[in-house]
């Protein structure tokens, strides 16, 4: 059986994609450390992608005042 995610599932792994690289390898080396994977992989991914969101919208924050400032 094939399941479609949809396409918010398909806009959150891209809008969020460098969150998802950097936990992938967080995961691999915390699972040749001994750690689970899947017990790693449902903390970390959380806390990633909240700094991802975060960190887009305080550099859009910045971008936007810097712009409005000089009109």
């Amino acid at each position: 059986m094939l399941v479609d995610p949809g396409w918010l599932a398909k806009f959150l792994m891209l809008s969020a994609l460098p969150a998802f690289v950097v936990g992938g390898l967080a995961v691999g080396g915390l699972g040749r450390l001994g750690f689970s994977q899947v017990s790693s992989f449902m903390f970390l991914m959380p806390v990633l992608i909240f700094a991802w969101y975060y960190v887009v919208g305080w550099l859009l924050d910045r971008w936007s005042h810097k712009h409005l400032r000089q009109s």
